[in-house]
């Protein structure tokens, strides 16, 4: 883990990379994309288009290609065989991670494996559902066509993605677009199969529906090992405003689910809740840590990023000094709580305001 004073340089620096990204001088877009041969990176969901570096223990996704980039004073360079990040006065060396090396192939059914599937750091995530029920604004899932994946299929990808040499995966996250009220036994019983013959540990992340709990016990007696359960944006009239359709068909069963999932599988960082940074009024933000914490799900900073595809692709990141604030604040109240800022898997901090510090964080 980095010292004292190295953790708080490298906050600094990844909170300004998850406000405004980070520039790419030619030579390391050269180097990253051997030659102009292989894309930089891939748009697929609304927090992972951009470049993933390492920096001791600490990982980053940073845009790179949005219109908001071009204010960074963080910049990726190449010096001799290796990659570094300036940042103002300081450089850092860094590792960069590369893109699946299964971007063009299908699996042993004929379908793309990315229809359904992707990998960052040491996760694959599987989506059972593309396209959502639901249309919050800061996500690109909305604007897809809705279409259901069978658990065959999901599992014909994941065998391609864990033989992939590119990004050994440790982990699966179950993910995607939120199922409608007709969809939800076929949701759960696919939910259930991939679980259950993933071969990896797996976790579920999914919005609280109505209509019972009895679905989150099915998946943790199956083999699921956490629960990301997410709120995003608490305020009444910001998410109202921002998410109208989960505020009313969601937001109302979380705490709810929460308690059930902690039931199911405890606490200690296995259930979590993201709670968008840069959307809310920060009183809000607060409120949602302390909400969060004191049902024992841990919270997920994650900065809001205007991703193309969404409806709030022009709206403005949220500043850098803000994320520190936020950060510090919630790092207290967490730990009244006595818990942590999440996620604990430290790969899959990339896109979320957290760098591990001490005992509790870990590589799965």
């Amino acid at each position: 883990m980095p010292t004292v004073g190295r953790a708080d340089e490298l906050l600094r620096l990844k909170a300004h990379c998850l406000s405004v990204g980070i520039q790419l001088t030619e030579a390391a877009t050269w180097r990253l994309s051997c030659g102009g041969e292989v894309p930089l990176t891939v748009h697929e969901y609304a927090t992972t288009g951009g470049v993933t570096f390492r920096i001791d223990d600490v990982f980053v996704n940073a845009p790179f290609d949005e219109w908001f980039c071009h204010e960074s004073r963080a910049r990726l360079d190449v010096n001799g065989d290796r990659f570094e990040v300036h940042f103002d006065d300081a450089v850092f060396p860094c590792e960069m991670l590369p893109l699946p090396g299964y971007l063009d192939r299908t699996n042993h059914l004929g379908h793309r494996v990315t229809d359904t599937t992707m990998s960052h750091c040491d996760r694959i995530r599987v989506s059972p559902i593309t396209g959502c029920s639901l249309d919050c604004g800061f996500c690109d899932f909305p604007a897809l066509r809705y279409v259901r994946h069978g658990a065959d299929e999901v599992l014909a990808s994941l065998d391609v993605a864990k033989s992939d040499e590119n990004l050994p995966a440790r982990h699966l996250l179950i993910s995607g677009g939120s199922p409608g009220p007709k969809h939800f036994e076929w949701f759960d019983s696919t939910l259930t199969d991939i679980i259950a013959s993933s071969g990896l540990p797996t976790d579920v992340m999914m919005s609280p529906r109505e209509g019972g709990t009895d679905h989150v016990r099915r998946f943790a007696d199956a083999g699921a090992q956490s629960f990301s359960l997410n709120l995003e944006v608490f305020g009444d009239h910001r998410s109202g405003d921002v998410m109208p359709l989960k505020h009313r068909r969601s937001t109302p069963y979380l705490a709810e689910t929460i308690r059930a999932a902690v039931d199911s599988v405890g606490s200690d960082g296995r259930v979590r809740s993201l709670v968008i940074v840069g959307l809310d009024e920060p009183a809000d933000t607060l409120a949602a840590l302390r909400f969060l914490a004191e049902l024992g799900c841990e919270p997920v900073l994650s900065p809001f990023r205007p991703a193309r595809n969404t409806r709030l692709a022009m709206w403005k990141p949220p500043a850098e000094n803000l994320l520190i604030d936020v950060y510090g604040a919630a790092a207290d109240i967490v730990a009244a709580c006595g818990l942590k800022l999440g996620p604990r898997c430290i790969p899959c901090q990339h896109n979320t305001l957290v760098i591990p510090q001490g005992i509790g964080y870990y590589y799965t």
